[in-house]
């Protein structure tokens, strides 16, 4: 008798406990009195006016300021004007000769090793490893590198391309 009685005392207990929390969520739910909003000041920010302190160092006109902004020299006046890549006038004297853009390499063939061949010689997948200037990569037929393009790949040796000159590299052993 005593298991009976604490089972329907245990059982009250769970029945008042969910009671008092269901109350409490719909007690929660059905309230319609918000917060008052904060009341905030609308600032109206006028916008300043700043003048940019950037100036053109090169060769061509502004895009961003349109032609009237630019100014052209007259050919004329300095003997022909037009000596720089482009083939339009100098706006400025004496940069034309400055921007000559970035120097073109050299092919060194001793900056390209040979070093391993993956596959087969019937296997049309074929792997080189090489090092070129100090980094060792993995390309196969047609990949390039910087400028250097790899044409062949042999297990012996490796035809390259720089910049339309071709090179035969030998394997080291």
């Amino acid at each position: 008798m005593q298991k009976k009685g604490l089972k329907y005392l245990l059982i009250s207990l769970v029945v008042i406990i969910w009671g008092l929390i269901v109350f409490r969520v719909a007690q929660g739910m059905g309230r319609d009195d918000a917060l008052p909003l904060p009341v905030q000041q609308i600032v109206v920010l006028k916008p300043v006016d700043i003048q940019d302190t950037f100036s053109l160092m090169v060769d061509y006109p502004d895009p961003f300021k349109g032609q009237s902004d630019s100014i052209v020299e007259d050919p004329d006046e300095k003997g022909g004007g037009h000596n720089n890549r482009s083939g339009m006038p100098n706006t400025q004297p004496g940069l034309s000769s400055a921007f000559q853009g970035p120097p073109v390499p050299a092919f060194n063939p001793a900056d390209l090793k040979y070093i391993g061949f993956i596959g087969t010689v019937n296997t049309k997948r074929k792997i080189a490893i090489i090092t070129y200037k100090g980094t060792e990569y993995s390309v196969k037929e047609k990949d390039k590198v910087d400028l250097l393009k790899v044409l062949k790949i042999d297990p012996a040796f490796m035809i390259v391309s720089f910049k339309g000159d071709r090179q035969t590299i030998n394997i080291e052993r």
